[in-house]
């Protein structure tokens, strides 16, 4: 039976390079605490400063954050890194967007324990980011970006605080080449539009059997 409505899948290769006007200069975050005490006048706050070494991820590599905590309260708390994912689909013939959210596990890390009553400056982590994962931006069909979350873990009764750092998963300028002799080539671009439907027009024709 002939049919009209046909589905082709092609697997296209991305390789978003990291945005020129992006900085590698440290990204800084801060976050501020109070937590309420109804039997003490005493003010309680924990101020927190997360630094991103840079503004961007490098897919397969590791990242450092370092994090500086003044704690004057009588709390152990901890601070956690996640990397959020969001992801954006476009539908034109219903002029919707669906976006789908998820944690990258991968790349979740969290402090020691920080004690009450305590300053300290010096507790850094490396944060692993996965080969695979790109940010994608101006498509027709999906978007999808990245966030670090950095959150403040305190005890019950009390509510965590969390602050985001907006990031981009992209290969560095420099590093997206391919050297060929003595000659630095870009890697080539993924084949357009046209070009992919003249490949799935030819596969698709049956070779003609000979009289």
């Amino acid at each position: 039976m002939l049919s009209w409505n046909k589905t082709f899948k092609k697997k296209i290769v991305i390789h978003p390079r990291v945005d020129p006007s992006l900085s590698s200069d440290r990204v800084t975050a801060t976050l501020n605490k109070t937590l309420c005490s109804l039997f003490s006048p005493k003010k309680r706050e924990i101020n927190l400063d997360a630094v991103l070494d840079k503004e961007y991820l490098n897919p397969g590599r590791e990242s450092n954050i370092s994090f500086a905590v003044k704690n004057n309260s009588d709390l152990i708390v901890s601070i956690k890194t996640e990397l959020l994912c969001k992801t954006y689909y476009k539908i034109p013939k219903h002029k919707k967007t669906l976006h789908k959210k998820k944690v990258i596990h991968f790349s979740t890390v969290e402090t020691p324990k920080i004690p009450e009553s305590s300053q300290i400056s010096n507790i850094s982590h490396t944060i692993p980011v996965p080969p695979e994962i790109f940010t994608v931006r101006h498509s027709n069909i999906l978007n999808r970006e990245y966030k670090l979350r950095v959150t403040l873990k305190v005890p019950c009764p009390h509510v965590n605080s969390s602050v985001v750092i907006p990031v981009f998963v992209g290969e560095s300028v420099e590093e997206n080449v391919e050297v060929v002799g003595e000659f630095i080539e870009p890697l080539q671009a993924p084949p357009s539009y046209w070009e992919t439907m003249q490949e799935f027009k030819a596969a698709a024709v049956p070779p003609q059997k000979r009289m």
